[in-house]
């Protein structure tokens, strides 16, 4: 047994020898890293560039911030300091009951209405609720307009709509004269002739020079469709003839039959604003009756042949016939 492990725990000098050289390998490569650091010198980064980038970008920032907040605390000043001067200067938040989803500011605030929107005449204890969203009304007074008059109440004075709705001055101002009600109830002879503003049988309205005020008065005529007639009038020119109203969105033949006998036309005031020798294609295009083919071959036309020498010259346009000639002839000016 003691020859046994004798013999297994014992090197021969050859393996006492290679035993050796390994562990000087081992030791040479241990301390490598640090003798080639000795001989081998790593190359510096150049952080100047960087340096200078960021040393400008704070100078923008504090020139920026200066410009903005000329009276407020240094920037040298500690955060912990500015954190404190916050809280220091700082009102106490106001407390609203937790059942009310809006704060009063922000019913105070009117959304304005979409560039495309059109103020109109409107009752409000009659309007709907796509024509009060129309006018730019927020969503949550409008159903409040709505449930209002379900329960009965009626809005007898524009006043009494003003503080429904809680406008500001320059609000009430800019709806004022399109609410229909009476500014006050001075007395049952002014509400009586105010609620009798429609026109009466044997009344006649010219539509190329009325306004809103007046179209209202047609009956079957709203605030809306007031709009959208005097909208069409001035993009067209002026009406020639009643049957051109049949053109206008929302206007139907029924309609049309039943305000017939209340409107008529001067063509004599029609404004010719289609100017063939001097509109380009996005300006020609306004009119609703030239769509963009018409319109690049009238100013290509032009520029091949010169001026057009009267209105009639159009008619040499591939995509003007006769009937389509007499649609547009009232319009055109070749000045």
């Amino acid at each position: 047994m003691n020859n046994f492990v004798k013999d297994y725990f014992t090197f021969s000098r050859t393996e006492r020898r290679g035993f050796r050289v390994l562990l000087f390998l081992i030791g040479i490569l241990i301390i490598s890293p640090w003798i080639m650091d000795l001989f081998i010198k790593p190359k510096p980064w150049d952080f100047s560039a960087f340096e200078k980038e960021i040393s400008l970008l704070q100078k923008n920032k504090k020139a920026v911030f200066s410009s903005k907040y000329p009276s407020s605390t240094k920037l040298e000043t500690s955060p912990e300091k500015r954190t404190s001067d916050i809280y220091k200067n700082s009102k106490p938040y106001k407390k609203y009951p937790v059942i009310d989803a809006f704060t009063e500011e922000e019913r105070n605030i009117e959304t304005q209405p979409k560039s495309e929107s059109l103020l109109f005449y409107f009752d409000p204890n009659s309007a709907s609720e796509k024509d009060l969203l129309s006018l730019g009304f927020q969503k949550y007074k409008t159903g409040g307009i709505i449930s209002y008059r379900i329960k009965g109440g009626k809005f007898k004075t524009k006043d009494d709509f003003a503080k429904f709705m809680k406008f500001n001055p320059e609000q009430l101002q800019k709806y004022s004269a399109f609410i229909l009600l009476p500014d006050t109830c001075a007395s049952t002879r002014e509400k009586t002739s105010f609620i009798s503003y429609k026109m009466n049988e044997g009344e006649v309205l010219e539509l190329n020079s009325a306004d809103s005020s007046n179209l209202i008065r047609i009956p079957g005529v709203g605030g809306k469709m007031a709009a959208r007639i005097i909208t069409y009038r001035d993009r067209l020119g002026g009406f020639i003839s009643t049957s051109q109203l049949k053109e206008i969105w929302g206007m139907d033949a029924e309609l049309l039959l039943k305000i017939e006998s209340y409107i008529s036309v001067d063509p004599s005031l029609i404004h010719k604003n289609i100017l063939i020798n001097t509109a380009n294609v996005g300006e020609l295009m306004m009119h609703p009756y030239i769509s963009k083919p018409v319109a690049t071959l009238i100013v290509n036309y032009r520029k091949q042949h010169g001026r057009y020498e009267n209105p009639a010259s159009i008619r040499n346009l591939a995509l003007v016939d006769e009937e389509y000639y007499r649609k547009l002839a009232p319009y055109l000016n070749e000045k």
